[in-house]
């Protein structure tokens, strides 16, 4: 299956990071992305960035840190050389999804840091790590992917504030990466599951052509859909709250198929020489990096609270997928 929402552009630029994961052990350093013409490409057109390189992560279950350049891209010239030249930005986890924010100075990389660009709460301060900086392993559900707790910050040295604007584009864009990279997950969830059940052979026919597993894979199917369709919405005023609905849309896709694709594989999917396993936990450790799923629809309605407006995405006349028969 290839999702045909997707511009031919952006499948094309897909298939070749996909290639290029496949091809250094499904990680992809700075340098790497840098030779592949990345960053060049998230200036230019962060849509076409962020939609290429989050779903070919997201279909070969590949890491990169490509979400720290993300955010960088957005917090002006100077965080963004900072980062550029190797500094990281911390991530909160389970924590409010309306701003980058870590709270009480406790954040998350996925590589090891030896200089951070922190996010503390109210407001966006940014601090450069001098020295004394002091880190942990931390081990997740997705076991391709390490995060690194800071456990003692050391010398911070204050470096600017940013605006509300910027702050909002970044976790707009941090957002709408992670969504990428979990609907791709989805996407080859349902195609293994296609191609697992149409080869099994019950009561004389394909496993598939069973009005029930019909059913419960369409259920997938409508939801990847509408996650695509979210997303898409998503990048005409690249709000948080546009970003925060497509996740939300992503996240029902998610909570489907983690339930169902397996369940339609049966007792292969349980075991770790079948790919479904490495979809599942990538899904579920993404859906908890910026806020939780409850922090989110709880920021979605506090917005819709204050400002007495729901938002209204526009559905497309034409909505298509190419599936493999």
């Amino acid at each position: 299956m290839s999702a045909a929402m997707l511009s031919q552009e952006a499948l094309d630029a897909r298939a070749a990071f996909t290639r290029a994961f496949a091809q250094e052990a499904d990680w992809l350093g700075q340098d790497e992305l840098v030779q592949q013409g990345w960053d060049e490409i998230l200036v230019e057109d962060p849509k076409l960035a962020v939609e290429s390189l989050f779903s070919a992560q997201g279909g070969r279950v590949a890491a990169s840190p490509a979400l720290d350049l993300l955010i960088a891209s957005a917090l002006g010239d100077e965080v963004w050389k900072a980062v550029r030249d190797g500094a990281r930005v911390t991530l909160p986890f389970s924590r409010t999804p309306l701003e980058l924010e870590s709270g009480d100075m406790t954040g998350y990389s996925a590589a090891a840091p030896t200089e951070l660009v922190a996010l503390r709460s109210r407001g966006v301060h940014l601090y450069s790590v001098t020295a004394g900086l002091r880190t942990e392993a931390v081990t997740s559900l997705d076991q391709t992917v390490t995060f690194h707790r800071v456990v003692e910050w050391g010398v911070a040295q204050h470096v600017a504030d940013l605006d509300s604007h910027q702050a909002e584009h970044a976790a707009a864009l941090a957002h709408l990466g992670l969504a990428y990279e979990a609907v791709a997950c989805v996407e080859s969830m349902l195609e293994l599951t296609m191609a697992t059940a149409g080869s099994r052979m019950v009561y004389g026919q394909p496993l598939t052509q069973y009005q029930v597993v019909k059913h419960q894979l369409a259920t997938v199917y409508e939801a990847l859909v509408a996650a695509h369709c979210a997303l898409g919405e998503a990048w005409r005023d690249l709000s948080v709250i546009g970003a925060l609905l497509g996740r939300e849309a992503v996240g029902r896709a998610v909570m489907m198929a983690t339930s169902i694709c397996p369940q339609v594989c049966g007792g292969m999917s349980t075991t770790l020489e079948f790919a479904m396993h490495r979809y599942v936990r990538r899904t579920l450790m993404n859906i908890t990096l910026f806020g939780t799923p409850r922090t989110r629809t709880t920021a979605i309605g506090s917005h819709i609270t204050h400002t007495g407006e729901v938002p209204r995405f526009r559905v497309p006349h034409e909505i298509s997928f190419e599936v493999a028969p």
